[in-house]
């Protein structure tokens, strides 16, 4: 049995890129239209009290109890920190604001979670700066925040 071959024995399969390049065109521009940019939430490293075994219910007698702290921020007219006042106390960095807060309260965790510490921020400053505060207080375990707008 013989096969014959009809036709021309070079058929040339060819690509054509016009239509590639218009589904891809295509695809990208769906792509960037549908993405969705997250922004980076701060992070709070805060410290829950773990359960204690036999331990006293707080009273008058073995609590001490600490005025609430109140922190005052002021910024510039870039939205930078300008200055952080807690009390009389003035300073210009959260380090001060953590050291100060750290002679505050002390040592013990008890007393830190009883303390209630209010942020006063306007509203031009910079968000990173009031995470800080935030960090700042939870290096020394005060657990209860409460942002205050500021009096004008």
């Amino acid at each position: 049995m013989k096969i014959r071959k009809t036709g021309s024995s070079e058929s040339k399969v060819s690509l054509e890129m016009t239509p590639m390049i218009d589904v891809v065109f295509q695809l990208l521009i769906f792509f960037m239209f549908t993405f969705k940019i997250v922004t980076v939430e701060g992070e709070f490293s805060i410290t829950m009290p773990s359960a204690e075994l036999g331990s006293a219910a707080p009273t008058s007698e073995n609590t001490t109890a600490l005025p609430d702290i109140q922190v005052r921020m002021t910024a510039s007219q870039l939205g930078d920190l300008d200055g952080i006042q807690v009390g009389e106390n003035q300073m210009k960095s959260l380090e001060e604001l953590a050291q100060t807060l750290k002679d505050i309260v002390g040592d013990d965790p008890k007393v830190a979670s009883d303390v209630e510490m209010q942020i006063v921020a306007p509203d031009n400053l910079k968000y990173g700066f009031v995470v800080g505060a935030i960090n700042a207080a939870a290096k020394v375990r005060i657990q209860k925040i409460k942002f205050n707008p500021p009096s004008s």
